[in-house]
């Protein structure tokens, strides 16, 4: 599994302050080794030092038919797949002398593949819904304390519906042992939202807890991060680098020439 800093995509909106990237780089891979990702079992690299990745979105990018990305949505809120129609003629291509080049994609998703913000919305950093890796625990009890619950219950006796609340979405993620007990509580109005909200908040800071001494941790000495630099990713390089050679020779001479590619591909 490849876990990679996009920190050339991160110019698209951060371009006006990016002496700010390698530090926003060096924190993304800190929560990732301290949420848990094992570096013995993952690739984890910069995008930026391995230029073949930049080539082959460039290539990719010039024979994509517009029409594609206009009815895909981002990757983050739903998982579409290409019709097979599209991926017989995309892949086809891509498939010379009977081997793969590039691989079609298959989806890998969690129990709880998207989580919610604070307020039940998509969550983002720009609506100020969200609850960072390494909060302090005052920070995260401030922060679910004062979240919106069911609206159906106006007061303590009203039942509640778990549905309509976004506190059991966290729920859901945090509280296998509690759930029940949450569930129950909100319809038959048996506990309060304060009462449902407390071990909520003991089970993310328990959690994060972990994250924040590993965090520590890891902050001691950078040295580690060095592993990150053009010297220490030879395994992406050359992941990258042989589909790129393959796909290029076959790109500029068959696929790209030919009248078939673009009448039945780009303007089918």
């Amino acid at each position: 599994m490849l876990f990679f800093v996009v920190d050339y995509h991160a110019l698209t909106t951060n371009y006006e302050h990016s002496e700010t990237i390698d530090q926003f780089s060096y924190d993304t891979v800190v929560d990732w080794l301290s949420a848990g990702v094992n570096p013995g079992a993952a690739t984890l690299f910069v995008q930026g030092t391995v230029p073949e990745h930049a080539e082959l979105h460039l290539m990719l990018s010039m024979i994509t038919p517009l029409t594609w990305l206009e009815r895909v949505p981002s990757y983050k809120d739903q998982q579409q797949n290409l019709s097979i129609g599209d991926a017989e003629r995309l892949f086809g291509y891509l498939e010379g002398g009977g081997r793969t080049i590039l691989s079609e994609p298959q989806s890998m998703l969690t129990a709880q593949p998207k989580m919610l913000g604070l307020d039940g919305e998509k969550m983002s950093k720009s609506c100020n819904n969200t609850i960072g890796l390494r909060e302090e625990p005052a920070v995260i009890e401030e922060k679910i304390r004062t979240m919106q619950t069911d609206p159906a219950r106006v007061r303590r006796n009203d039942p509640g519906n778990p549905a309509q609340c976004p506190v059991f979405a966290l729920h859901e993620v945090y509280s296998d042992d509690v759930k029940q007990w949450a569930i129950e509580g909100c319809e038959r109005a048996g506990i309060g939202c304060v009462d449902c909200k407390k071990p909520l908040i003991d089970a993310i800071n328990s959690e994060q807890e972990v994250i924040r001494q590993r965090a520590c941790s890891l902050k001691k000495t950078q040295t580690w991060f060095m592993r990150l630099s053009p010297r220490g990713l030879k395994k992406p390089a050359h992941w990258l680098a042989k589909p790129w050679k393959n796909s290029k020779c076959r790109w500029y001479w068959r696929p790209l020439m030919s009248t078939r590619f673009w009448r039945d591909t780009v303007y089918g």
